[in-house]
């Protein structure tokens, strides 16, 4: 079976309208039609429908997708189907549908045939003038030209890239984390342990400052108490004395010099007082003043208690005099009766003055109720003489135009000289009169009704407030009880407060003829006292003809003294407790950070080992990476030297055998690097010439293109031998366009590829024709002529040609 495309199926794709069939079962396909007749779009879809793009959109606007639809399409979509024979691809045609800028389906090659396809078998109009360039384009983020990729290609480097690039990551640290995120874990757990043990380090050498400097403390804080070392103080610090003892000292101490202390402010306070004279005259002013309060307690006391009782019988909450006082309970007392005694007056006068509105109240509602009947007389007189009488005979007086009646059909000339019409007016003038009065007295007698209303209920309001009788005679009697009481209380308040100050006075007396009392009992204790200080304090008792003030003053410094012994040793027991536990926690702490330091400086040793390790991997693994970018670069250079250059330097002499400059590809002879071709031009091939672009003719930098996509096609074995080529002879001569020609008929008849080109001159599409037509039995060639009928649809004309051997000319003998 031939690897050939046999036919493409195209609807309203691109610049093609409406549905047209090509086909494509020959050896040569030549497509013709002017200026967008649709030729590039034919071969767009066949590049469509086989690898599901277009590679020359794609690469211009990555929303291609959205303009490959006819605008003018009245289903809104385009569909590509594609035949072909191929012993790799499936038999069943593909079909890829664009709608809404999606292409849906599924492409008739897979994905390496169909990068093969794009980059070895199409050459696109758009692509020919740029493909010099796009082939020295770099892709920035693998580092390779696609002529470099296609040499990986062509001699199977996929293996040894794959090496490279799988060593690549551990070349550099940063990016071996990226691939291995346990080393970079490693490194940075490394790093931790490094400032760990920085850190230990510091803090040891920081932690034996201290110890020396608390050692230095502690040694001070001993001497007091006559020891040189921590030895000599023992596990339960006996060596710093017994504190039990000494703070019980102190605490006995302390009691006995606030008892010293208050036995000499008393007896400063007791020399001075009078003696047994002093006591005789208050014990004298107790009972003058003790007869008095009897004797106001006889004349004055009953009358006092009876008011009291009186006004607590009216007030339950008053304040018992044997509480809180004659004259206070007597000030209460007073105070709330006359409250009392406002409030029930207040009451019972406005009950009087209800009573009395009340009164009033009612013979006003007797006269309005007297009125309103007499309206209601009125309304009645009036309600026969009403407005609707009055209305209804004004409604019947357009109707009386003569004398008779229209009601009851009498004439009513007969009456007397008014006419039936004058009549009638006067009548209903008089009954509009009644209606207006009426209209007037029901105005009034609503007035009536409403001040009756307002009447009954200031009525019912006021019958609410004024008290019945059995409340009335309670209130009036409470009155009377509350004012005798009052007057009671006014006439005993003289009676109140003299018994306050006659109790007063004696409570007084009493209280001086105790202290004076207290202060001889006293003094004869504070002589006691003294005896027992001394015994305490360990002193001399004092003689009988000493001062006391004196002896107590002395005594009170001997405390002093002592207190401030104790407090200066215990002060000196605490400092030295004090620099025992800090001496012991500098011994604690460096202890814990030497063990520490030394578990870290074990994890920092097996972690750098690890790390070690893994660079002497790395290492190993350079070199290894090198070697194969070495043998990679040798591999790549020999070929563009030997091969590609070779086959493209024959191919354009071939088509400019009179161009001196050959287009090459050069190589950098050194460098461990990936191996990038640069384009040059030789002159001949052994001087050394520019860019082609700047040395070579439009005409022939175009030849350089085309061949350049040739060589690569010829230097491989094609997975596709299909060469699809778009209008490529822009800018050529004659002498170009032959030789072209002649190559076309060696790729498809030697080299068995199948050709399908556009071109866009007819004489150019002509010759050939001519030139490719049939030559041997089986020989086929398929012409396709494009154009558009008169409403823009594409018409497609295809025309095969087969061998047929009548039409061969034979020379005669």
């Amino acid at each position: 079976m031939s690897a050939r495309l046999t036919q493409v199926q195209i609807s309203d794709f691109r610049s093609i309208r409406g549905k047209i069939t090509v086909p494509l079962d020959a050896p040569v396909v030549l497509v013709h039609g002017p200026n967008g007749s649709g030729k590039t779009s034919l071969l767009s879809a066949i590049e469509l429908g086989l690898t599901g793009a277009v590679s020359s959109l794609q690469r211009y606007d990555a929303a291609y997708a959205e303009n490959l639809v006819h605008l003018d399409a009245q289903s809104g979509k385009a569909s590509v189907i594609v035949s072909a024979e191929h012993d790799e691809i499936p038999t069943k045609p593909s079909e890829l549908v664009v709608e809404n800028g999606k292409i849906r389906g599924m492409p008739l090659l897979s994905e390496l045939q169909s990068r093969f396809f794009s980059e070895r078998s199409l050459l696109a109009q758009a692509t020919l003038g740029r493909l010099l360039e796009i082939y020295e384009e770099s892709d920035a983020r693998k580092s390779t030209s696609p002529l470099t990729r296609f040499v990986n290609d062509l001699l199977g480097l996929d293996q040894l890239d794959a090496l490279v690039d799988g060593l690549h990551a551990s070349g550099d640290k940063r990016r071996l984390v990226k691939s291995l995120p346990l080393y970079g874990e490693v490194s940075d757990e490394l790093a931790d342990h490094d400032e760990k043990v920085n850190r230990l380090e510091e803090a040891v050498t920081t932690s034996k400052e201290r110890l020396t400097e608390s050692q230095a403390a502690l040694e001070q804080a001993l001497e007091p108490f006559g020891l040189k070392s921590v030895d000599q103080v023992g596990e339960d610090r006996s060596g710093l004395g017994d504190a039990e003892a000494e703070r019980r000292r102190s605490v006995e101490t302390n009691a006995l010099r606030r008892e010293i202390e208050a036995a000499l402010s008393l007896w400063g306070r007791l020399e001075q007082q009078p003696g047994a004279e002093a006591r005789s005259t208050a014990e004298s002013e107790l009972r003058a003043h003790q007869a008095e309060l009897n004797a106001w307690a006889t004349s004055k006391r009953a009358a006092l208690e009876a008011a009291l009782a009186a006004a607590a019988s009216l007030y339950a909450d008053l304040s018992p005099a044997r509480s809180v006082g004659w004259s206070t309970s007597h000030a209460e007392a007073f105070r709330e009766l006359s409250e009392l005694l406002s409030k029930t007056e207040a009451r019972l006068a406005r009950d009087e003055s209800a009573r009395k509105e009340l009164t009033d109240l009612r013979e006003t509602l007797t006269k309005a109720r007297a009125r309103e009947a007499r309206l209601d007389e009125s309304l009645g007189a009036l309600a026969a003489n009403s407005g609707d009488l009055a209305q209804a005979l004004s409604e019947l007086a357009p109707l009386v135009d003569s004398e008779i009646c229209p009601v009851c059909q009498r004439d009513f000339s007969e009456t007397g000289p008014t006419s039936l019409r004058a009549h009638l007016a006067t009548h209903i003038a008089s009954l509009s009169q009644s209606a207006s009065k009426l209209r007037s007295v029901a105005d009034e007698r609503q007035t009536v009704r409403n001040e009756i209303t307002k009447h009954e209920q200031s009525l019912n309001r006021l019958q609410e407030t004024v008290l019945v009788d059995d409340e009335l005679t309670s209130l009036r009697n409470r009155r009377a009880s509350l004012s005798d009481t009052v007057r009671q209380l006014k006439e005993t308040e003289g009676a109140a407060n003299e018994g306050d100050a006659l109790a007063a006075a004696v409570a007084a007396a009493s209280e001086r003829l105790a202290k004076l009392r207290s202060d001889e009992e006293s003094l004869i204790g504070v002589g006691r006292s003294v005896a027992g200080f001394a015994a305490q304090l360990g002193l001399k008792p004092p003689a009988e003809s000493d001062d006391l003030g004196v002896v107590l003053e002395a005594y009170l410094a001997a405390a002093d003294q002592s207190l401030e012994t104790a407090t200066r040793r215990e002060q000196d027991r605490r400092k030295a407790e004090e620099a025992l536990e800090q001496h012991s926690i500098s011994l604690a702490r460096l202890g814990v950070l030497e063990s520490d330091l030394k578990s870290a400086r074990a994890d920092q040793k097996r972690v750098k080992d690890a790390v070690k390790s893994a660079d002497d991997v790395r290492a190993e693994i350079r070199k290894l990476s090198d070697r194969a970018v070495e043998a990679r670069t040798s591999v790549v250079r020999d070929v563009f030297n030997e091969s590609l250059n070779k086959v493209w330097s024959n191919l354009f002499v071939r088509l400019a055998p009179e161009e001196p400059f050959l287009p090459a590809f050069e190589l950098p002879d050194k460098g461990k690097g990936p191996v990038e071709a640069k384009l040059i031009t030789r002159y001949r091939g052994d001087d050394r010439g520019g860019n082609p672009k700047a040395m070579l003719s439009a005409g022939n930098l175009n030849t350089a293109a085309l061949t350049l996509f040739l060589s690569l096609h010829l230097s491989v074995k094609p997975l596709l031998p299909w060469l699809v080529i778009d209008d490529p002879v822009q800018s050529m001569d004659e002498i170009h366009i032959a030789q072209f020609a002649a190559l076309l008929r060696t790729l498809s008849k030697q080299r068995g590829r199948q050709v399908i080109i556009a071109v866009h001159e007819r004489p150019l599409f002509e010759y050939l024709s001519l030139e490719l037509s049939p030559a041997s039995p089986g020989d086929k060639l398929i012409t396709v002529e494009l154009s558009k009928d008169g409403r823009g649809h594409t018409i497609c004309n295809p025309e095969p040609m087969m061998w047929d051997s009548s039409t061969v000319f034979r020379a005669e003998a």
